[in-house]
């Protein structure tokens, strides 16, 4: 065979039936991979569910001064300087002694939603830790008693045995009506009888009155 007819069946070569499945197969499976790619659908954005919460606060506990004072700062009653195993206290002229204090101290209820509230009053803190209160005065021993009574007790009243001698303890006054006001407040101290330190040295005790929802 010459030269020249070998080139010609080189280049006019068939590919065989093998060939051609091969191709048609590998054409196949490029357009079936870009069909998928084509139609995949795109990441959806992420569904959210929700959990709402509801509620309603029963009750705002607050109680202000009312009468004398007003509002919630410390009300002061300023005895002054005092004498051991000296008695004062805050009624009315008449029967008072002890300093500047705004007669008429009384205490409301300001509690929402109308609700009735009980009134604990305690000795909170007294600024010379070596004192204590007692249910009467002595060597560093103070008394405090409080009444919560008529507009004008007497002294006799407030030291009665009915109303209430603070030894850092509570229960003061109960059920305060809802929008109530109490009748007038008045306090008795009584100095220790003799005392181990600080003499001529300023003096404070805390007495402090916490509302509750009554039971």
């Amino acid at each position: 065979m010459s030269s020249d007819h070998q080139k010609s069946a080189i280049f006019n070569h068939q590919p065989t039936k093998g060939v051609l499945l091969m191709k048609r197969l590998i054409h196949s499976c490029l357009f079936a991979l870009l069909a998928i790619v084509v139609s995949a659908p795109r990441a959806s954005a992420a569904t959210t569910l929700d959990v709402n919460i509801t509620f309603t606060i029963a009750h705002v506990i607050a109680i202000e001064w009312a009468g004398g004072y007003s509002g919630t700062a410390a009300a002061v009653w300023a005895i002054g300087t005092v004498a051991l195993d000296g008695e004062y206290n805050t009624l009315t002229p008449t029967h008072g002694t002890g300093g500047s204090w705004t007669d008429n101290l009384r205490i409301t209820n300001v509690t929402t939603t109308g609700s009735a509230v009980d009134i604990d009053l305690i000795i909170a803190t007294n600024s010379n830790a070596g004192w204590t209160a007692g249910a009467d005065s002595g060597a560093n021993t103070y008394e405090i008693r409080a009444k919560v009574g008529d507009a004008d007790p007497t002294l006799a009243e407030l030291q009665a045995g009915s109303n209430i001698t603070l030894v850092n303890t509570a229960n003061f006054i109960n059920a305060l009506a809802a929008a109530g006001t109490t009748n007038e407040i008045d306090f008795l101290f009584d100095a220790p009888t003799t005392i181990s330190s600080n003499a001529a040295v300023a003096q404070t005790i805390v007495l402090r009155f916490t509302a509750s929802l009554d039971d």
